[in-house]
């Protein structure tokens, strides 16, 4: 457990102070009696042209001062340090010696990237995928789980008219909020505007669910279509999961990357959310099943509290025990799951990611440490996320104790 805190807590470091660590922007310069901190977020004004840090060359810039990061390589491709062997004498593909302070440690690619600055620059794409992917995973998954476990199939009772009208309801949102606006998906820019397109998405979705659940529930129908009956919502949730689960992980996500023609970095994070939701929803059912038949719940239902009141505020914070761990398995086939879409060269930007240099590793075998030193990253961070999985049910289950 301790080796798995250290390694998360290295790459979590490397995470976030990725740009202090490895960039070709100085941390800290000055010029023309102008001070840049730090360097790598400014835009800097050369011969009267507005330029952003990644743009410029700072070294062609006679800096008064200056404080380099330790690795002093960033996302730019450097066509003179192509593959260049991590051990023995460095040279530039002119022959020029490398001095120490630049050294790759751990060689460098085909198209010039510093595999040491890859690792560090990747830790916070993978973090982020995992982190991202999960909490959405997480907050569908408990929904669906606990709408299925505590409504089950005889406990929501609604009109025929009502029930009906929800199958067309479903289509045409369906329709009109994701095919229609796929268009939106694949031009988003960033995570703040994927967010927005999708919480729009889903309230278009929402809207007519509601209007079709309204109109059956307000108009008169006819005694057959008035007469209340139990909407099975637990067969239809498991059934749908079922479904889903049928089809190989993999498979779905490249279906849908292909659907949608994105190669977004946040929407492939959320194609990954939606296909990683169902074993969070299976626990939460069955630990829902189990807490809403216990006294203090059938008290609640006593005291005339309504069914929501007892769902959110009393059954589901004593069902969230066992979600912990596999947030945590998750985060680890997350981090996979995008390391594999990189190696496949689906995501955009996927040569600054560790799947991305496994791909350029199996072009140029005899160049072992293009795929060695990333592969190692993928697999000492899902293996940290795997063992604190393991050691968080252990924790929370009674019986092992």
């Amino acid at each position: 457990m301790r080796f798995a805190l250290i390694t998360l807590g290295v790459f979590v470091c490397f995470g976030i102070f990725s740009n202090f660590l490895a960039s070709s922007s100085p941390i800290y310069c000055t010029y023309k009696g102008k001070s840049y901190f730090p360097a790598f977020q400014e835009k800097i004004m050369i011969d009267g042209v507005l330029q952003s840090s990644e743009q410029q060359n700072w070294r062609e810039l006679d800096l008064e001062s200056v404080i380099w990061p330790l690795i002093p390589y960033g996302k730019g491709i450097d066509m003179d340090h192509r593959t260049i062997s991590p051990f023995g004498e460095q040279k530039t593909y002119s022959g020029e010696s490398i001095p120490m302070r630049e050294r790759h440690w751990l060689g460098t690619g085909r198209n010039g990237l510093d595999i040491l600055a890859v690792i560090i620059r990747g830790s916070r794409r993978a973090l982020s995928v995992g982190i991202f992917t999960m909490l959405l995973a997480g907050i569908i998954g408990i929904l669906f789980g606990s709408f299925a476990g505590y409504f089950q199939d005889h406990k929501l009772l609604l009109k025929r008219a009502s029930l009906y009208l929800l199958i067309p309801a479903f289509i045409l949102g369906g329709f009109y909020a994701f095919y229609v606006r796929r268009f939106n998906f694949q031009t988003a820019e960033g995570a703040a505007s994927l967010i927005w397109e999708t919480c729009l998405s889903l309230l278009i979705f929402g809207l007519f669910i509601v209007a079709f659940f309204q109109l059956g529930k307000r108009m008169y129908w006819g005694k057959y279509l008035q007469e209340r009956i139990p909407l099975k919502l637990d067969s239809f949730i498991s059934r749908f999961m079922e479904l889903i689960q049928s089809l190989p992980p993999l498979l779905l996500i490249l279906s849908l990357a292909a659907f949608f023609d994105s190669q977004n970095i946040w929407f492939v994070m959320l194609i990954i959310a939606l296909v990683s939701w169902m074993g969070i929803a299976r626990v939460v059912r069955g630990e829902m099943m189990s807490v809403s038949e216990r006294e203090f719940i059938q008290a609640g239902k006593a005291l005339g509290l309504k069914p929501l009141q007892i769902l959110f505020r009393h059954v589901l914070p004593n069902s969230l025990a066992s979600v912990w761990p596999m947030l945590a398995f998750g985060l680890g086939s997350a981090i996979l799951a995008e390391a594999t879409l990189s190696f496949l060269a689906l995501i955009e930007d996927s040569q600054n990611s560790w799947g991305g240099m496994l791909t350029e590793g199996k072009l140029v075998r005899q160049h072992w440490w293009i795929a060695l030193f990333p592969g190692i990253s993928i697999f000492l961070c899902v293996f940290a996320f795997n063992i604190i999985g393991e050691k968080l049910r252990d924790f929370l289950d009674p019986k092992s104790q």
